[in-house]
């Protein structure tokens, strides 16, 4: 081999050894640069510029460098690139967010309609069963109470009052399509019902034969056993507090009340209930 063929492979030799012992830089921000590392810091990262290789130490923080791939192929990860940092943090915001929301809800309302009564009051439980909060075991009771008084003119004179107090459970589950983990979510869902109580009505009759005002009183008790579907706008303004507008409708299976002429019958009287409810999330 000519001694001028040795100096050539000598030289491309050199040229490619000094090409592959470059280390490589990537920033957080996408771009790469070729370097010499000579030091890292537990906060920070010194190198030269491989095309400056004599000149001063360029000192930058170790959060700006996604990752080095040095001259023996090896790499070291610091960080993601900014982009799928901002991605990576939004999820995890999201996933915090969803964990800031409790599984329990424990709720009062102040205002309750049933169809044996315009105004109660309710207490409820929800438990999410799913860590997404799709769905939920949703336990609430009621207590509507009735006290109503009217007079009718029609040839004889009536004061008539009725009363009813009636305790209701509606035991059931909630689907929340979208997840309950968000400011704003709606929730459907079947439960049963079933409500105790007692009714009564008092009448006051002028009789013109004796002069005299009549009352008569007739009580019973109240029970129905049903089906209904409930569905509801849940409001959180934050993960703790809970606002909630619920109406149900369903279909009465059973109906149980005692026949007096005086008292409401409510076998054909569908299933209804609307609240407005506000709690705490925990």
């Amino acid at each position: 081999m000519s001694l001028k063929l040795k100096l050539m492979l000598l030289l491309t030799g050199i040229t490619v050894t000094r090409g592959l012992a470059q280390d490589v830089l990537y920033r957080t921000n996408g771009e790469s640069e070729q370097v010499k590392v000579t030091e890292i810091n537990p906060s920070t990262i010194t190198f030269k510029r491989w095309t400056n290789q004599d000149g001063p130490d360029i000192v930058i923080p170790k959060t700006e460098v996604s990752r080095i791939r040095f001259q023996n192929g090896t790499e070291e990860i610091f960080s993601r690139p900014r982009t799928q940092k901002i991605k990576s943090s939004n999820n995890d915001s999201q996933e915090d967010q969803e964990e800031n929301y409790g599984r329990n809800v424990i709720s009062i309302a102040p205002i309750q309609f049933t169809n044996t009564g315009v105004t109660g009051v309710g207490l409820s439980f929800e438990h999410q069963l799913d860590r997404k909060g799709n769905f939920s075991l949703y336990l609430p009771v009621a207590y509507s109470f009735r006290n109503r008084r009217w007079e009718e003119y029609s040839g004889q004179y009536y004061d008539i009052e009725q009363k009813s107090n009636v305790f209701w459970a509606y035991p059931g589950v909630r689907f929340y399509p979208t997840g309950s983990h968000k400011r704003t979510s709606y929730s459907v869902g079947p439960s049963l019902v079933i409500a105790a109580g007692r009714q009564s009505s008092s009448s006051l009759k002028y009789d013109p034969q004796t002069g005299n005002n009549i009352i008569k009183t007739e009580a019973g008790s109240i029970f129905q056993f049903g089906m209904m579907v409930n569905n509801a706008i849940n409001i959180h303004p934050t993960p703790k507090l809970h606002l909630g507008f619920e109406f149900g409708f369903g279909i009465p299976y059973l109906d149980r009340n005692d026949d007096n002429s005086l008292l409401n019958d409510y076998s054909d009287v569908p299933l209804t209930q609307l609240q407005f409810s506000f709690g705490y999330r925990f």
